[in-house]
């Protein structure tokens, strides 16, 4: 049944040098999208505000023509480069790897090793998005890259060594529906164990369409599907965290 169950695991796994192990979720090219297009609006807010605060200048001073042309156009371009190329490098190094879309979408980028993201890689990413929004601006390069590895990395990520995840808290394990615990009518290894206790306590963070496509890969087992395998899943999980916990007492006693 391994070979069955590995599909379940799409977390990102590290291993620090001092043994410690870091999981993480890699964010779908859905969320980064929405992400993203929060980030776009903002920026054209910003863009809004400053029209805004140049007319009304105009309106009381009453510059004369050329220098409004001279003064609006070089603070235009200032402010037309700083949120091409710095808006997300800023955001990113500065807000624990959260632009304001990102921080919005609870997602967050690091290092591939788990680390919080530096000016360099931050830098060489974003400075790529150029790539990404090709052709066009359509980001058909960034969704072709992204779909090609399970990380969604787009070209920025892969050449930056980095990686868009969901914040641990997205992460935090939900208490299990209030079901009769069933044991499993048969041996499940320690992994297979924490992987079904998994599925149960992450149901929340996942579409009905994917809770029920990976409680079906043991459909052949139990010869349930879709709802009836979730719910299945679900009482041997709560089988087996009561049976951890009677065995973590009998310890302690």
């Amino acid at each position: 049944m391994n070979h069955k169950l590995a599909k379940l695991d799409t977390l990102y796994k590290i291993e620090t040098p001092e043994g410690i192990n870091l999981v993480f979720r890699p964010a779908s090219p859905m969320i980064r999208s929405l992400a993203l297009f929060i980030d776009v609006i903002f920026q054209f807010i910003i863009f809004g505000i400053f029209a805004a605060i140049v007319f009304f200048l105009i309106i009381l001073f009453g510059f004369d023509s050329m220098s409004i042309i001279n003064y609006v156009g070089g603070l235009f371009l200032i402010l037309t480069f700083i949120m091409v190329w710095w808006y997300f490098v800023l955001l990113e190094v500065l807000n624990k790897g959260q632009s304001l879309g990102k921080r919005f979408c609870n997602i967050r980028v690091i290092h591939d090793d788990g680390t919080p993201i530096g000016w360099t890689a931050s830098l060489l990413r974003n400075l790529l998005r150029a790539v990404d929004l090709l052709p066009s601006f359509s980001y058909a390069v960034a969704l072709i890259v992204g779909l090609t590895n399970k990380e969604f990395k787009r070209l920025g990520d892969l050449a930056a060594g980095t990686l868009v995840v969901y914040n641990e808290e997205y992460l935090t394990p939900q208490p299990l529906p209030d079901i009769i615990a069933t044991p499993c009518p048969f041996p499940l290894t320690q992994e297979e164990q924490q992987i079904i206790i998994a599925y149960a306590e992450r149901r929340q963070t996942l579409s009905t369409e994917r809770r029920q496509e990976l409680a079906n890969i043991l459909s052949d087992h139990f010869e349930l599907k879709d709802e009836q395998m979730e719910h299945k899943l679900y009482q041997i999980a709560q089988y087996l965290i009561g049976a951890q916990e009677s065995s973590h007492l009998r310890r302690e006693s």
